[in-house]
């Protein structure tokens, strides 16, 4: 069983921004006076239900190349299915590094690692879990088809928790605080497809069945709506993803909370091409770009773990101010990520926009580079 915990509240390129696109792109911010606040999103499937069962994902290759969406499926004379780095869980407690090594060499040429491997005591995962490493993409596909494999658990979300999540993400958003827990609704698991195990033995526990997970390539995109171009100015960062997600997975738990989403993309390393628990969401309409940024957080219960995904501007690379009036326009390399704002400016235009009560305790958001300032003068409290 998955539940959501939902409390309301960088780092790929983009193309250049000209003024042009900039004219072309939706930039109605859909924000209301009166009421002061954002118009809320129809929470709909854009193309029918979630296909979460489909195994068929198509490329996203030619459409996000220069988007910040990797182009992990390259086109090599043979190509690659899965990373050849490969999760295992469940590891007897007693199995050390020379015996997990022993018990998948058969497989190929690999090495055997787990986070902060130096820090802990020597040769033995502290956490019941490694990733096995492979020289060849083959001995993953060789490993894969030597497992056992067993259904995944589908508990169904009751009418009840279904209602009670789409309200809060259609109305009137809950400002929670540290004595206010958030609102718990459960989901059902979003991975399908069977899991597979394969048999590992110890000196305490021979004969145990640890599960393998490895990561398929085509899982890293997805498409939901192909119908929209994509749009960088309503695309959002998400933080802290799981990494059991596929992008058809996030595509549509995001599309089912917050609506209109057309694609989504989880961050892989460009080496072994495995998730570094990081994504980004496309939304096709701003109400729902809104929506997720306003929303911030989602917690995720999953079987083996609770992870909180945090949802935020996508900041782009070397776009030009939104509020320069001069020709040519300056660079803004200052993001605003406040509801109000949602827009880049220069150091000058950042000083005079945000001089006022209203706006003078904003954050600017600047991405890190060597040859540009980390922080910009700000009033503060």
């Amino acid at each position: 069983m998955a539940s959501y915990i939902m409390s309301p509240s960088p780092h790929w390129r983009y193309p250049v921004e000209t003024e042009q696109n900039r004219n072309n792109m939706n930039l109605n911010n859909n924000y209301s006076a009166n009421t002061g606040s954002y118009l809320r999103p129809r929470v709909v499937y854009s193309k029918g239900p979630c296909p979460l069962s489909s195994t068929t994902v198509p490329s996203l290759s030619n459409m996000m190349m220069g988007l910040g969406f990797q182009d992990n499926l390259g086109r090599p004379e043979r190509p690659e299915k899965y990373s050849r780095k490969v999760f295992i869980g469940g590891l007897p407690p007693d199995i050390n590094e020379k015996e997990i090594y022993a018990a998948f060499r058969r497989f190929g040429h690999l090495t055997v690692n787990w986070p902060q491997k130096g820090e802990t005591r020597p040769h033995f995962p502290p956490r019941g879990y490694a990733f096995l490493i492979f020289q060849e993409e083959e001995s993953v596909q060789l490993l894969i088809d030597s497992c056992i494999q067993k259904p995944a658990d589908m508990p169904r979300m009751s009418e009840r928790s279904r209602h009670a999540l789409l309200a809060q993400v259609n109305g009137t958003p809950q400002r929670f605080t540290s004595s206010q827990p958030p609102v718990v609704v459960q989901l059902p698991v979003l991975t399908l497809q069977p899991q597979l195990y394969i048999s590992v033995s110890s000196h305490l526990q021979p004969n145990k069945l640890v599960q393998i997970r490895p990561w398929s390539l085509a899982d890293a995109e997805y498409i939901l709506d192909d119908s929209m171009p994509l749009d960088p100015r309503k695309t959002v960062f998400v933080g802290g993803v799981p990494r059991p997600f596929k992008a058809v997975e996030l595509a549509c738990l995001m599309n089912e909370l917050f609506g209109n989403v057309c694609r989504a993309g989880i961050d892989t390393d460009p080496d072994l091409k495995y998730p570094k628990g990081a994504a980004r969401v496309a939304f096709t309409t701003r109400e729902s770009y809104l929506r997720a940024i306003e929303v911030r957080f989602v917690e995720v219960q999953m079987p083996d773990q609770r992870k909180r995904m945090e949802v935020k501007p996508f900041v782009l690379d070397e776009q030009l101010c939104d509020q320069c009036v001069d020709s040519p326009r300056r660079s803004g390399p200052y993001f605003c990520g406040n509801l109000i704002c949602l827009q880049y400016y220069c150091e000058m235009c950042w000083s005079q926009i945000h001089s006022d009560d209203e706006k003078q305790f904003h954050k600017p958001i600047v991405k890190e580079w060597a040859d540009r300032p980390r922080t910009l003068a700000y009033r503060r409290c």
